[in-house]
């Protein structure tokens, strides 16, 4: 039980096989959830950059089923966004925290306006306040739902 690696190598493989066998099949729902899943994975591995493809993929495959905003495919996205801030690519993150123009739902809206406002304050950008109209509708929202 203490064998953290091997297990999360089993949990890994077992992850790749699903995935194989959702796109063999045409789910791409199953594959975007298993390519999310692979991605959480490495992300608790601290493999950032297996975290960041993983989470791309799942994000490509949501574009090209026409579900981008669909809930693996959306929080690919966030959490692909999320690593990259983390890592110091911000301008990659920025990228992917970009949402104005596509309509996302008003949560992830609010998240990649969130990491978007975190990445401008980061970089010294006073200009930054300007989302507070945005986000501060948002802000009771968490404890709403109990």
């Amino acid at each position: 039980g203490l064998d953290k690696e091997q297990r999360s190598d089993e949990i890994r493989h077992a992850l790749l096989d699903v995935i194989a066998k959702a796109r063999a099949a045409g789910a791409a729902n199953a594959e975007i959830r298993g390519l999310y899943l692979l991605g959480r994975l490495h992300q608790d591995r601290a493999d950032h950059q297996e975290s960041m493809d993983a989470f791309a993929e799942a994000v490509q495959r949501g574009a090209a089923a026409g579900t981008p905003w669909a809930p693996f495919a959306g929080m690919s996205r966030f959490m692909g966004a999320s690593v990259a801030y983390a890592c110091g690519r911000w301008d990659e993150a920025a990228r992917l925290a970009r949402v104005v123009g596509q309509s996302p739902p008003d949560d992830y809206e609010a998240m990649f306006r969130s990491l978007e406002a975190n990445i401008r304050a980061a970089r010294g950008d006073r200009t930054v306040t300007e989302l507070f109209g945005v986000l501060r509708p948002q802000w009771g929202r968490a404890n709403d739902r109990g």
